[in-house]
């Protein structure tokens, strides 16, 4: 190519759209696909390190949209791009008159890397989601303005990835239903400003931004370092009902074996793991939390309830903090399971609504290295007696 903006001219049906290893690109242009089925590639060709785009004016570097009810988009792959400034979108066009949308699915982003960008890195969907299969891979999103990634949609996988250093809000923050997968991603440092509430990873509904919930969502072997004061994992409402609607809240969810720790002397805060308002039909196990510990309570309205409803906490290692390693508001909960866990601070007491089951205390004398900070450390001795086939059954699925 001799210009970034002669790329937009080559983008059709069965094309692909390659830049020289090695090579710097500062520019203004967009390359822009809308209503057009693949299959089409953006990437690279030769040796050396990535292409590299510098974005000047605006922020988008790459969009893929649905622009009216007739678009179709699909069969997309975007991959092994350096791009500097430039925001990568994907979006789905939506009528607020009739309620009509366009389509995007089956788009494919992987190894790029995303930073600097005076806006969001990655950001996906519109209000409603309806952009399908859409999966991030073995990329780098970091140093945003705004969110490193942000949106919603449908069968989405975020998988191998790195996300940090937002300089004001989250790593991710979106909704995404149904069917969704974070797995063997490293969340750190979200928000290094001063600026409370932001988290690694946020799955929220909000009436203004999305108009859905998570539903059906893993999270899995990712590693998270929540390295100031902030959370690592949040699920939440945000904004103001007219009404009681728990059918939009995150429902489903499985939170398994990922690995949270903090770097920082100056964490603070401890709530690795927050739910808040009515979340529902969410597994937490075989996790390990370093120097926090678990939050779940009620949001702050008026309702007959609306706190967690089938919680499901087993077989994690909580190192807890403050004296606190399971913290429920009293109140607001219904149908809590805590089992077989490993815990370093309070956890609730069983009731009618709680079963609190062969949960040991934490002891690092259990482990097979005295002062465990790795995820292999935490294997537990041969000698740890009180720990070892010592749990009760519970629900495999």
């Amino acid at each position: 190519l001799a210009s970034f903006g002669a790329g937009m001219s080559k983008v059709a049906t069965n094309t692909r759209i390659l830049f020289r290893r090695g090579d710097v690109w500062t520019t203004d242009s967009t390359i822009s696909i809308s209503n057009m089925k693949g299959p089409i590639s953006i990437g690279a060709y030769g040796s050396g390190n990535k292409p590299l785009i510098i974005k000047t004016g605006s922020t988008m570097a790459i969009e893929i949209k649905s622009y009216t009810a007739r678009d179709y988009v699909s069969d997309i792959r975007v991959s092994d791009l350096d791009i500097q400034g430039g925001k990568v979108e994907v979006f789905v066009w939506q009528s607020t008159i009739d309620f009509t949308y366009g389509n995007v699915e089956d788009i494919l982003f992987q190894r790029l890397y995303i930073h600097d960008v005076a806006d969001v890195g990655f950001a996906l969907g519109g209000k409603m989601p309806r952009a399908t299969n859409i999966f991030l891979i073995d990329s780098v999103v970091r140093e945003t303005y705004n969110v490193n990634a942000y949106g919603s949609g449908t069968e989405v996988a975020f998988m191998g990835n790195e996300f940090s250093r937002s300089q004001q809000t989250h790593n991710f923050y979106g909704a995404i239903t149904p069917k969704g997968v974070f797995s063997s991603n490293k969340f750190s440092q979200p928000c290094y400003v001063s600026n409370n509430g932001r988290a690694n990873l946020r799955f929220a509904y909000n009436p203004i931004d999305f108009d859905e919930h998570g539903q059906y969502v893993i999270v899995s072997d990712n590693e998270f370092d929540a390295s100031t004061t902030y959370t690592a994992l949040r699920l939440e409402y945000t904004g103001n009902l007219p009404e009681w609607r728990p059918s939009l809240y995150n429902t489903d969810f499985v939170i398994e074996r990922n690995y949270f720790s903090n770097t920082s002397p100056a964490w603070g805060g401890g709530e690795q793991i927050v739910l808040i308002g009515f979340n529902r039909n969410i597994t937490i196990r075989n996790n390990i939390i370093l120097e926090g510990y678990i939050s779940a309570g009620p949001l702050g309205i008026t309702a007959d309830f609306n706190g967690p409803e089938s919680l499901f906490i087993y077989n994690n290692v909580i190192q807890g903090k403050g004296g606190k390693g399971i913290e429920l508001d009293p109140s607001y909960y219904r149908d809590v399971n805590i089992v077989n866990n490993i815990i370093n601070g309070a956890s609730p007491s069983s009731n009618i609504e709680i079963l609190v089951q062969d949960n040991i205390p934490y002891s690092s004398s259990l482990f097979v290295n005295p002062s465990p900070t790795l995820p292999a450390d935490f294997q537990l001795q041969s000698i740890a007696t009180s720990a070892i086939d010592k749990g009760a059954p519970v629900p495999v699925f």
